[in-house]
């Protein structure tokens, strides 16, 4: 099995993050974060790179994994080019966030959000259900993100009930 050279870090942030989930941000953080998200898909849905790019850190180790791409994305001039990338492919696009978690302290803190991003591609818009959590830092008054990561979740339909877990074997006599 492969493992991939970004997988160590991710695996020591979610540890971290699960670590520290007792730091429940504040209410000031939280609102500071959740702005800083919504700045984020409002500039998402203008298809607007720049004010995208100026919600990432300019230090050249920032992280983005987008859920697409085989590597980890890392400084702001490969970010970029891959969100023009993206915007060259898209017609139309919006995110609606459907729950999202804040985790801070000081000028750290976290999120880890659930979220459907309507994407409209070759005139058929399609929802994509995803789950982004990041890492931000607060850096002369304003958050950043250092670390992105996204995850494509699939969208499961069942046209009749779901099967039912499987017994163990102390279940099943």
């Amino acid at each position: 099995m492969k493992i991939r050279f970004w997988s160590l870090p991710l695996v020591l942030v979610m540890l971290f993050v699960l670590h520290v989930n007792s730091y429940a941000a504040d209410n000031q953080i939280e609102k500071e974060i959740q702005d800083t998200l919504k700045k984020y898909a409002d500039a998402y849905e203008k298809r607007d790179v720049k004010t995208i790019m100026s919600l990432f850190s300019t230090d050249p180790k920032v992280i983005f994994i987008d859920g697409i791409s085989e590597f980890p994305i890392v400084g702001q001039d490969q970010i970029k080019m891959t969100f023009e990338r993206e915007f060259s492919q898209i017609q139309t696009s919006r995110i609606e966030f459907t729950k999202t978690y804040v985790g801070g302290s000081g000028d750290n803190a976290w999120f880890t959000t659930s979220l459907i991003g309507h994407i409209k591609v070759e005139n058929q818009e399609s929802p994509i259900p995803a789950l982004w959590s990041g890492v931000m830092q607060k850096t002369a008054g304003k958050w950043v993100i250092i670390q992105s990561h996204f995850s494509y979740v699939p969208i499961v339909e069942f046209e009749e009930e779901p099967a039912p877990s499987p017994q163990t074997p102390s279940q099943k006599k």
